[in-house]
């Protein structure tokens, strides 16, 4: 679980977490190195110091379906943040997801299937009143310029 913390002059003010996704199978299999519950028990100690609580959520990773992340973000909402991020997975060279995919043990989560699941997850948080920060990640030169070889990854899919 990635921590990530902004700061002003009398110290951090908001704290961000890398859930990703809240179903202990797709953590599992995704090689995350935390539970649903760490994540859980991590946003109620974040919030009970008094800190702004941001959370990253990923959809299509290993394990992960539509109806799984749907899921993840009912549990998002419940614990209150302040803000989300929503980051479709993307294949980067080079990494263990791009090992599964070369090998057939990992179907892509594409951009059309991102676009789908993401027009379920906003209204949801909207809805709850809960901004959504981030769709997508940041379009880079490494990421453009070849290392995203699959997955959802399209300049056009960041937003906010």
């Amino acid at each position: 679980m990635a921590v990530v913390s902004s700061v002003n002059v009398l110290g951090p003010e908001t704290v961000e977490l890398g859930a990703q996704s809240l179903c202990d199978e797709v953590l599992l299999l995704s090689g995350r190195g935390h539970t649903a519950e760490d994540v859980e028990r991590a946003s109620r100690m974040i919030k009970a110091a008094g800190f702004r609580l941001i959370l990253q959520m990923m959809t299509g990773l290993p394990g992960d379906t539509p109806e799984r992340s749907i899921e993840t973000a009912r549990k998002i909402i419940a614990l209150h943040p302040d803000g989300v991020r929503i980051y479709p997975t993307v294949i980067v060279r080079d990494t263990a997801l791009y090992d599964l995919w070369k090998c057939g043990n990992y179907r892509e989560h594409t951009v059309e299937d991102a676009v789908e699941i993401c027009a379920e997850l906003l209204p949801m948080f909207e809805q709850a009143g809960i901004p959504v920060i981030r769709l997508g990640l940041n379009p880079t030169d490494d990421l453009s310029g070849g290392d995203a070889v699959g997955g959802a990854y399209h300049p056009a899919v960041a937003r906010y």
